[in-house]
């Protein structure tokens, strides 16, 4: 990770969310969050049990190989299939059977949120339902945007996993528990950023 990019983004963010795994192949991680305070970068959450990638860490991420990307993000907006719950203090959508997350490579609707209440099948060789439980509760995080490149990955999110011991497609995920605790903390005013590294 470069420290330049790594420096900038903590200069410009009062709250990080840390995911780092042990080994580059693993898909087990554990989460951590801070939040600046007077100067400080204080710990919010700390050991916090998360899965990514089935495949591990992807420098290289490539649409369909199962590792989850590293680098610094941006979180895009938080959404999930019920109502927003009081103490949220970012942007939030509710999805419905019309919301998909396109990963089709020949679509120049790729990895973007789309809705559509026509037949998906005759639109898309492939897409993502958003309406699924797993994103009861979900921040986008925004990776392969500004541009998209077709191929380089799509639809990664932080997401609510009700099973620890498999690892995602490609997002990051937690229990559902400690998903709701990191959405009610974030706070869109402090420009929050995500790191997904390899702890070595």
């Amino acid at each position: 990770m470069p420290l330049d990019a790594l420096k900038s983004s903590l200069d410009k963010s009062s709250q990080i969310i840390v995911v780092a795994v042990s080994s580059p192949n693993s898909y087990k991680a554990t989460l951590q969050a801070f939040e600046k305070i007077q100067h400080r970068w204080c710990p919010v959450f700390s050991d916090i049990h998360a899965v990514v990638g089935r495949n591990g860490l992807s420098a290289e991420k490539k649409e369909g190989d199962g590792g989850s990307p590293v680098g610094i993000f941006e979180f895009g907006t938080a959404f999930g299939t019920i109502e927003k719950i009081s103490g949220i203090k970012f942007p939030y959508k509710v999805t419905s059977r019309y919301d998909y997350w396109i990963d089709d490579t020949t679509s120049h609707d790729y990895n973007r949120w789309v809705y559509f209440k026509g037949d998906p099948h005759k639109r898309w060789q492939s897409f993502e339902r958003l309406h699924i439980a797993p994103y009861k509760y979900a921040l986008v995080i925004n990776y392969n945007v500004n541009p998209v490149v077709k191929g380089r990955g799509s639809a990664i999110f932080m997401h609510v996993s009700y099973d620890l011991s498999k690892g995602t497609s490609g997002c990051t995920a937690v229990s559902e528990e400690d998903m709701l605790h990191i959405l009610q903390w974030i706070d869109a005013s402090k420009n929050p950023v995500f790191i997904q590294c390899d702890e070595r």
